[in-house]
């Protein structure tokens, strides 16, 4: 199973998620043989991946490579075998290949409880008694505390 907490997160890869990869028998007589990784969905969310199959990808290093949607998350699990292409050689069949057993892996995307944000007008304001109040006109990413300084007349009692 791979995990993921991050919903944000877009593309992933995990180096070497297949390994022993080869062709075929120890005897290196299908060394010659094309591989391929057929993943195919068997549950769960397609729209998770951006892929245009909305599947995860193997390459023939072994890394699953896959890209996911901004700010979805779920789970979908995933059948994938290794094929060669078979060939002519040792009373084999051009374009008739052998498959691996099919094994099986979930993809789980947890959600995310992202902070809410907001912008504020400006960070400072100060503004005199007579003058009003100043405003500034390019709005700010709240980053730091706010300081509001007012400057009013010192006022005695009767």
């Amino acid at each position: 199973m791979a995990e993921n907490d991050d919903g944000d997160s877009g593309v992933i890869s995990i180096a070497a998620f297949a390994t022993g990869i080869h062709p075929g028998n120890e005897n290196g007589n299908e060394d010659h043989q094309s591989l391929t990784f057929h993943v195919e969905l068997l549950s769960g969310d397609r729209s998770l991946f951006l892929s245009p199959d909305g599947t995860p990808s193997l390459d023939l290093d072994g890394n699953l490579n896959f890209t996911l949607a901004r700010y979805a998350f779920g789970a979908a699990s995933f059948s994938v075998v290794l094929a060669d292409d078979g060939g002519s050689d040792v009373e084999g069949v051009d374009g008739q290949g052998a498959s691996s057993a099919p094994q099986i892996f979930t993809v789980r995307v947890l959600p995310v409880n992202n902070a809410p944000s907001f912008l504020l007008l400006a960070d400072d304001i100060t503004f005199s008694e007579d003058a009003g109040c100043t405003r500034h006109s390019q709005p700010i990413l709240h980053s730091r505390p706010l300081t509001l300084t007012l400057k009013l007349p010192y006022i005695l009692d009767p």
